[in-house]
């Protein structure tokens, strides 16, 4: 079945692919994803998946919360595609562009791509995906597919490096103290900035992944659940000009290390 995308009169684009289904919301709160998969819900509801949240820098201090009501906004739609523009504010001291192209074969690729009008130190992105059944994913650290166990208001994060690590202990996430939350680092380096929300009753499994080079860290919490990961994680300078690729896919997995594979043939420089 070709995929369609359909605007309607409240600015939601809905799609339509084998299995996976659900609508592209380029405006309010939450912008993203909303996903469905056999009429069953995948996303939260009320909430999406790759959704861009926040930014960290250092010296300039974060950007948390996409001011959606504050950037001006604006989308284009494309062949079997949408993208969505925040302009830069002066609580978002970036211009961010997400481009979501939809693939018959319940496939989903998402390009997060940054504009830079000023320098800044050690620049990473929050993208997070909320998920409607409350369960911890499976990840790949270590070699090895493990549900790693993260405490009541945690958010644990895996990084790909010792740098990575760095950037997780540098005071950027102490903000959530505030709401009686914490980040940690678990210590283990992840193997591949895959994350797999797998239904075991089902056999079939949401995977997220994104290129390695532009993955510092992967993280999940347990106040909202969310399963997230963090791009960029360098420095940036005045004018230029950063992406970064995901992919989602639909899947039956039997065995999780099939997901390596499907890694592997996409992100061919890992």
């Amino acid at each position: 079945m070709r995929n369609q995308i359909n605007l309607k009169q409240n600015s939601v684009y809905e799609f339509q692919l084998k299995e996976l289904s659900g609508f592209i919301r380029p405006r309010g709160h939450y912008h993203g994803l909303t996903l469905f998969a056999k009429r069953q819900r995948i996303t939260r509801p009320g909430a999406c998946t790759l959704n861009l949240e926040h930014y960290c820098a250092r010296g300039d201090g974060s950007g948390r919360f996409v001011p959606r009501d504050k950037c001006q906004t604006h989308y284009e739609i494309g062949k079997d595609s949408l993208s969505i523009h925040f302009e830069e504010t002066d609580q978002w001291k970036v211009k961010s562009t997400l481009t979501y192209q939809l693939h018959p074969d319940d496939c989903i690729d998402v390009t997060f791509d940054f504009a830079f009008s000023q320098s800044c130190e050690r620049f990473e992105a929050f993208i997070a995906s909320y998920f409607y059944e409350r369960q911890i994913p499976f990840l790949h650290i270590g070699e090895e597919w493990l549900q790693p166990h993260i405490e009541q208001g945690e958010q644990l994060f895996f990084t790909r490096d010792d740098s990575g690590s760095e950037l997780v202990a540098d005071g950027r996430w102490e903000w959530l103290r505030n709401n009686n939350l914490f980040a940690n680092d678990d210590g283990r380096k992840y193997s591949l900035p895959v994350i797999v929300a797998l239904n075991q009753e089902t056999q079939h499994a949401l995977i997220q992944m994104i290129e390695f080079s532009k993955c510092p860290a992967i993280s999940v919490n347990t106040f909202a659940y969310a399963q997230d990961f963090s791009l960029i994680g360098e420095d940036v300078s005045a004018g230029e000009r950063i992406s970064a690729r995901t992919r989602i896919l639909y899947r039956e997995v039997t065995d999780l290390d099939a997901v390596i594979q499907w890694y592997e043939e996409w992100d061919t420089g890992s």
